[in-house]
């Protein structure tokens, strides 16, 4: 579960750091020198390595642990707005989208509230979509990372949020890799790798780089279907023919539909084995692939006859038509 009802030890000690700014066992009262050295930093763009550590801290957190912490943060204070200001522009994602989430809270608070308040709709679909105008604003994002990342909700209701990362930001695909890269559930992940096809192409191609190395074979197949889909996906060809011998028909039948989709002519040999697979899906999407990569005909021709009379309608209703033209 992602809520805890109870505050762990490890909480607590970062709810300690964060109201305090120190170990508790440190002297509470700073020296003028060190005051001195954290206006100098602000002053260069840069904050004390404990402001960065606090917001780090409150990233590791979730349920109701992060809402303490983050009230702390929100409503004490151990971050000036400035100090804020700059941590958002950080390097290190996590720092950035807390120091984000934190400044959101402070200035647009209604905004933050409403999007932690919208309840799930089932579509038609049985998706669970959230639906509400404050998803539209920019300023969104900080508060859909909020919820995505420290909520409470099911993996279906954290997946649904996910259409609401795009678009927000020109570095929204990078941190969708992020996101990606931490996250425990498969079925938020298929979620995220399904956005990238919607990224720009180093971003996209890099999470769905990391989706085919999934552990989750729903992921691996969505990486293929996003990679397919992608205008660059043709960098990920190599990647995608090692997976036609997947163990997984899903993810068989997936990359060779991808390498279909991407005209990847040199793909044609190593399709021809899934025209014998025992998964209909890969028969058919080796097929229908093949019969792109080679307009002619002949890498088909040795299996046509049997194919005709394959038990899946729908491969044997696809060899008909081919082999009548």
């Amino acid at each position: 579960m992602r809520v805890s009802t109870r505050m762990t030890l490890t909480g607590l000690l970062c709810l300690v750091s964060v109201l305090f700014g120190s170990p508790v066992w440190a002297d509470s009262m700073e020296s003028s020198a060190a005051l001195s050295e954290q206006a100098g930093l602000l002053s260069q763009g840069e904050v004390p390595l404990q402001a960065t550590a606090r917001l780090l801290s409150v990233h590791a957190l979730r349920g109701d642990e992060y809402r303490v912490a983050r009230d702390a943060l929100v409503y004490g204070p151990a971050l000036a707005e400035d100090e804020l200001v700059v941590l958002a522009e950080h390097p290190d994602w996590r720092v950035r989208e807390t120091a984000a989430i934190v400044l959101g809270w402070r200035n647009q608070p209604s905004l933050f509230q409403a999007i932690q308040d919208v309840r799930p709709v089932q579509a038609r679909s049985g998706r669970q979509d959230l639906r509400h105008e404050a998803f539209a604003q920019t300023e969104a994002r900080p508060a859909v990372v909020e919820r995505l990342l420290h909520g409470s909700d099911s993996p279906a209701v954290r997946s649904g949020l996910v259409v609401h990362l795009v678009g927000k930001g020109d570095d929204w695909g990078r941190l969708a890799v992020h996101i990606l890269a931490e996250e425990l559930s498969g079925e938020v992940r298929v979620a995220l790798v399904w956005a990238l096809r919607h990224a720009a192409g180093e971003a996209a191609m890099d999470g769905a780089h990391l989706g085919l190395m999934d552990s989750d074979a729903g992921v691996r197949a969505q990486a293929c279907r996003t990679i397919g889909f992608h205008e660059g996906g043709a960098v990920l060809v190599p990647e995608l023919l090692g997976l036609l011998d997947d163990d997984d028909g899903r993810v068989r039948g997936d990359a060779a539909r991808a390498l279909g989709w991407l005209r990847a002519e040199a793909a044609t040999d190593a399709l021809v084995p899934g025209l014998s697979d025992s998964v209909p899906e890969v028969r058919l999407h080796s097929l229908r692939a093949i019969s792109r990569l080679d307009p002619s005909g002949n890498s088909l021709l040795p299996w046509l006859g049997a194919l005709v009379d394959d038990q899946d309608p729908r491969v044997a209703r696809l060899a008909r038509r081919l082999s009548s033209e």
